[in-house]
């Protein structure tokens, strides 16, 4: 069997032994993703819907960075211990982060992250700060001026152990006065209450009226 050659003569000879390839088998994945992109982007409609309002939007200029005025927590769940399950990011052991829905493993990484230009960015803000005027320098300088001006205490520990001390004696006095007057007080009731249950009582006699009857008194076994 001969075949043609590339300008229509014979071969002369068989070449069939030659391999043959399978262009579709190989084809460039270039091409192929050229025909499949028709079909993306049909799934992708759905998720660009989603951020249309977001694109349409008018761009907000982000705000100028400021200083943090309140403390970050980072002992909330020290010292505690957590059952960890296979859940969202949101329930992952570590630092949670609710702006850029993420979890750091440990303090260092959260405060880095937070302090970084993506979570402020979610935040709304840009890594630029406000430039001071010069009125305000001044300002600022006057303030750190008055606190050098005022004295510092100087702390005496050996005062302020005694003062403690004076203290815990006056506590310990005014408490052993408290005491002695509820007893006193306890005292006082129990015999008001004989006197009242008439357990005791002794008749008043007229000391004349007790000397003519031969009697000194009733407390005594003697006679006059």
């Amino acid at each position: 069997m001969s075949f043609k050659g590339v300008y229509g003569a014979s071969t002369g000879g068989d070449t069939g032994f030659r391999r043959t390839w399978d262009k579709e088998k190989y084809r460039k994945p270039t091409d192929i993703e050229e025909e499949e992109q028709p079909v993306k982007k049909k799934k992708n409609t759905s998720r660009s819907d989603k951020h249309q309002d977001d694109e349409d939007a008018e761009p907000i200029e982000p705000q100028l960075l400021k200083a943090r005025d309140t403390k970050v927590d980072l002992e909330t769940h020290l010292n505690k211990v957590q059952v960890v399950t296979v859940t969202g990011d949101s329930k992952q052991p570590g630092y949670y982060c609710d702006v850029c829905d993420c979890t750091l493993k440990d303090s260092v990484a959260y405060l880095d992250h937070i302090n970084g230009r993506r979570h402020q960015a979610g935040l709304g803000y840009s890594m630029r700060v406000e430039r001071s005027s010069v009125e305000q320098v001044k300002a600022k300088l006057a303030s750190l001026k008055r606190k050098q001006e005022v004295p510092v205490q100087e702390y005496d520990l050996e005062k302020r152990v005694e003062q403690i001390k004076r203290e815990e004696e006056a506590d310990k006095k005014a408490r052993k006065q408290e005491k002695k007057e509820q007893k006193q007080k306890a005292r006082e009731k129990a015999v008001a209450a004989e006197k009242s249950n008439g357990n005791g009582d002794e008749l008043e006699m007229d000391p004349e009226m007790a000397a003519m009857m031969g009697f000194g008194g009733f407390n005594s076994s003697k006679k006059m």
